[in-house]
């Protein structure tokens, strides 16, 4: 009988699985898996301050909260290739264009910028998974989270619109 692997490993697995699927331009991008320890986030892309700040080659990293290894498959698949959309967007081009993500700190521009993430996702073909995780989130999050959640991301609802466009 095989044991499941470790909430990390799986994730790192299913990260290059989908990258390799579906992220051919991310082949030579530098991209890590660390560890995230909350109870409303369970998956943040983010680039590395030291290399944006000195000129350096830029690394990535995409936070995984272990907390979400109990999603299936699917919809931790959807999720990952969703931050991996994040990653896209910080690899094009200049990096100091990367300074107006201080916006993210506004509720309507952060809404605009994860909506159109979940397109690109649904567009790449996660948006199944994408609807399978939402409802997994919607039930993991504390109940004083769920409605940023909702503002914040497509709905079920709004996935399969968007499927059927």
């Amino acid at each position: 009988m095989c044991r499941p692997l470790p909430a990390a490993e799986r994730v790192e697995q299913l990260l290059n699985e989908v990258r390799a699927a579906s992220f051919p331009e991310l082949t030579r991008v530098n991209i890590s898996i660390r560890p995230l320890q909350d109870n409303s986030v369970f998956f943040a892309a983010q680039f590395r301050a030291i290399p944006f700040l000195f000129g350096a080659r830029m690394r990535y990293v995409i936070r995984s909260n272990p907390k979400a290894a109990v999603a299936r498959d699917d919809a931790l698949r959807a999720v990952l290739a969703h931050e991996l959309c994040h990653v896209l967007y910080y690899t094009r081009g200049k990096r100091v264009r990367l300074l107006g993500l201080a916006r993210l700190l506004s509720g309507s521009y952060r809404s605009r910028f994860e909506r159109s993430t979940d397109l690109e996702a649904i567009k790449r073909g996660y948006g199944e998974g994408l609807k399978e995780y939402r409802l997994w989130l919607y039930g993991a999050v504390p109940a004083k989270s769920l409605p940023g959640k909702r503002k914040d991301y497509l709905s079920p609802e709004e996935i399969d619109a968007a499927i059927k466009r």
